[in-house]
Formats: C-alpha cells, structure tokens, sequence
C-alpha cells in the first residue's frame, strides 16, 4: 500500500510542476535581475554587491600588418597566434635576465613567450628580413628554479638558463 501511495503522490508531483512550468512565462532580457537593496534601518548587514553584466566579447579587426613590415615605432613585425608583434630594438649588451627585462620595459615593450620568440625567428632571422645578430635571447618564460627559457638565434636551440648569464641579449615586443 505504501509503494501505491508513494508511487501516486510522485505522478501528482511531476503533474504539478509541468503544469505550472507550462503556465508560467518568463521574459528574457539582457539586463541583469537585480533584487533591491535591504535600507540600512532595517539590517546592519551591508546590503551584497552585484557584479556588473559581463561584456559581450568584441572581436579585433584582423591585422593590416604583415610579417617583415616595419612597425608604427620602427620595429620588425611577425605573427604568432593570429596576432601581429612588433620587435623592439635588440640589446646585446645585458647584465642578466632582470637587467634585460627592465631595459626591454623601459623602451615600452616586452619579453616574448618563447612561443613569440620562436615564431619572430622562424619569420624574420631565418628569412633575414630582420637584422638580428645570431645569438642566444630571453624569454619572459621563467621557472621557479631560477631559470628562463632562451632561444638560439643560430642553431635554434632553445633551453633553459640561469638568471645571471651575462651573455644573452634581449629582443622586445608588443602587439600592433
């Protein structure tokens, strides 16, 4: 008796909600839903913050630059990611990685990703549209042991060095 019962009452139930789910209209709307605020009199509890609606996303025109164009600030420009990047002038003379990175940042650019650095090489040193020297350069790709990704603008070899080797140099980057 007790499994009619159960089994009854559950029929009722799955009734009742698709009823009302077939009665009940909703409005769609882009705004938010936001519930009013609780006045400061009636609770001591700040009232929540509501986060504002997200953006819709807005796609970027495709590029007009075109890997081995000289850039808006005189650099070389490749791709790497449907992205174009435009090279600062290189530094060869370098202390460190950190020295390397802030004289890089205090030109307005920045170290690559050793994907970036890989796809300028591939671009401009190894079809010589570029004029950079055949040594070794920094990534900003670093790891907790104190080292950082460099690649060989020579052989291109990529690995991994210390922080303070003094004899790689250092190419910039930002997008165009």
């Amino acid at each position: 008796m007790k499994r009619k019962t159960a089994a009854l009452l559950s029929i009722v139930l799955i009734i009742l909600l698709l009823a009302s789910c077939a009665t009940s209209k909703t409005e769609i709307t882009s705004e938010p839903v936001v519930e009013p605020a609780i006045e400061a009199a009636e609770s001591s509890e700040p009232a929540p913050e509501v986060p504002p609606a997200a953006e819709p996303a807005v796609e970027k025109a495709p590029s007009k630059w075109k890997s081995g164009d000289i850039g808006p600030d005189g650099g070389f420009v490749f791709k790497c990611n449907s992205m174009s990047f435009e090279t600062s002038q290189a530094i060869y003379d370098c202390a460190s990685y950190d020295q390397a990175k802030k004289q890089i940042e205090a030109m307005g650019f920045r170290l690559p990703t050793l994907e970036e650095l890989k796809a300028l090489y591939e671009q401009l040193v190894l079809t010589e549209k570029s004029d950079f020297e055949w040594t070794y350069y920094w990534s900003c790709d670093e790891f907790s042991d104190g080292n950082v990704m460099i690649l060989n603008f020579d052989t291109g070899f990529e690995g991994k060095f210390y922080k303070d080797m003094d004899f790689v140099s250092a190419i910039g980057v930002k997008e165009v």
